[in-house]
């Protein structure tokens, strides 16, 4: 035990004195003059607590209502102006944190309080005794200081300052006091020389650190990223027994037939899907403008290479649409060209004009209803409906327009099992649908990221429950016959560019990853 100025000493913990022998006695130092306040470090700590009571008090007033209260109190408190106090309780109001700072009073350099004059006494005699190790010790036991600062104060006091000074001069404390809505008060970052954190179960020690997230982050990149890449370059079979059987996927793969594949009938560039009522699928072919047939079960049939009419230039298949009894529809250049699907074989070659005009209008969209009609869209949104006998049934010019007020440029066709027409207009990202007799119903989608709503509008199609399905590249959409929107699903690692359904309701499209899938999907 180090010599002590006096025949007692009274712990500072717990407040019990106990006698010093005659042989640790020193001479004792001149008793401080009582000023009848109490120290600086209990008077700061008095007043540190009595402000996290109020703080606490400044959330009761602003739950209970009484918001001018509050901010009343808190500009008493904080310091804050009006605005600040009033930008803070709404931020609690609402369950966001608020973080306010308390700098700590320099109040207390005016005092000098007897513990600090006892330790001081203490260090000195021990620093006297080359004992600076001891007092280096003594000083972060009483004072709750690090190493270093420690050795920081002992050297001051050395040099001449008291310990009050010594103390001052290196508190670069700075208590902040974090308010949240379900937990009144948390001291976040609290250190004090001085005083140690307060211990009210209201309150809790919290540490501000980025390293710890950081590594958390890191540590996700190295276990996720391998798992992302293994994904995207998996072998196929792998790949293929996900698609199927994947319970987290709305849409499992059955059929898969790969572009460029030694099955594929020499597909190169898929975009166009259209079924017969035979259960034979239809693909065309951009690049080279061929057709292709397939069974039910994605297996090779036949092909054949379609032929613009003279003189004019192959630009591509633009659409195609099926009977049920087998007859394939192309549009090529000016002309719709019918062949038998079965055998390749071309039947059929016809142009088609707008009544009451002359001008061969360029078909743009095919398809084939159940009512054994044939519905073409030209010149960007006019639809013409011709029966078997390729005499027209109806005619509507400027079909999306008519809803939207905006040109369409862009649309595509489908009919349900009544005969009702949905007419997809890309360039206005919206369905519009029209009544077999050609009366407009009603409108539905519009651009945007939000549920029902589309970025780019690529292909249309019906089941046969008549739930309408959009293609987008944020995914499929299913609507309601009424338009409502119902959900979005995405189809494996791909974009639908046309889509047509089976007779068991199945979805075929021909994809973004040169592909044509079926699909099944769980029942509405």
């Amino acid at each position: 035990m180090p010599p002590q100025p006096s025949a007692t000493v009274e712990c500072r913990r717990c407040h019990n004195i106990a006698a010093v022998p005659e042989t640790l006695r020193t001479t004792a130092l001149p008793k401080p003059r009582q000023t009848g306040k109490t120290s600086a470090s209990r008077t700061e700590s008095s007043v540190r607590l009595r402000n996290i009571e109020r703080l606490a008090e400044v959330m009761s007033l602003a739950e209970s209502g009484q918001v001018r209260e509050a901010v009343d109190l808190l500009c008493a408190i904080s310091g804050m102006n009006l605005r600040e106090a009033s930008l803070a309780v709404e931020k609690m109001l609402a369950g966001e944190s608020v973080a306010l700072t308390f700098k700590s009073s320099n109040q207390r350099a005016a005092h000098k309080p007897a513990d600090l004059t006892l330790l001081e006494a203490e260090i000195r005699s021990l620093a006297a005794d080359e004992n600076e190790d001891e007092a280096i010790t003594r000083l972060q036991q009483m004072l709750a200081v690090g190493t270093s600062e420690a050795r920081t104060i002992l050297k001051r006091v050395l040099e001449g300052e008291n310990l009050q000074e010594a103390l001052i001069a290196t508190d670069q404390e700075a208590a902040r006091y974090v308010l949240h809505s379900t937990e009144k008060v948390k001291i976040d970052d609290y250190h004090s020389p001085l005083e140690p954190a307060p211990q009210n179960p209201l309150f809790r020690l919290r540490r501000r650190s980025f390293v710890r997230p950081f590594l958390y982050f890191a540590a996700s990149l190295l276990v996720l990223l391998p798992i992302a890449l293994y994904i995207l370059t998996m072998p196929k079979p792998l790949r293929r027994f996900l698609e199927k059987y994947n319970p987290f996927s709305y849409a499992h793969v059955l059929v898969s037939i790969e572009a460029s594949s030694n099955d594929s009938g020499d597909l190169e560039d898929p975009r166009a899907v259209a079924l017969d009522g035979q259960g034979y699928v239809y693909v065309a072919d951009h690049d080279d403008s061929r057709i292709v047939r397939f069974d039910q079960n994605g297996n090779f049939q036949n092909k054949w290479t379609v032929r613009p009419a003279p003189n004019e230039v192959d630009l591509g298949i633009k659409s195609m649409a099926a009977a049920p009894d087998g007859r394939v529809f192309v549009a090529l250049g000016s002309e719709i060209i019918v062949y038998d699907g079965l055998m390749g074989k071309e039947l059929q070659r016809f142009r088609v004009t707008l009544p009451g005009k002359d001008q061969i209008a360029n078909p743009n969209q095919l398809y084939y209803n159940f009512q054994k009609n044939l519905g073409i869209v030209t010149g960007g949104e006019n639809v013409l409906v011709f029966d078997e006998k390729q005499q027209s049934v109806l005619t509507i010019e400027n079909a999306v327009s008519q809803a939207t007020k905006i040109t369409e440029l862009d649309t595509h066709l489908t009919f349900d099992r009544p005969g009702n027409l949905y007419l997809l207009g890309a360039f206005n990202e919206t369905v519009v649908k029209y009544t077999p007799d050609g009366r407009l119903l009603s409108r539905f989608g519009s651009k945007g990221n939000e549920p029902g709503q589309f970025v780019s509008a690529l292909a249309i199609a019906v089941a046969p429950d008549g739930r309408i399905f959009v293609s987008d590249y944020l995914g499929v959409n299913i609507f309601t016959p009424d338009g409502h929107f119902i959900l979005r699903f995405d189809l494996p690692y791909s974009t639908a560019f046309s889509m047509a359904f089976d007779t068991d309701g199945d979805l075929w499209a021909a994809t973004s990853d040169k592909r044509v899938i079926e699909v099944s999907l769980p029942a509405p």
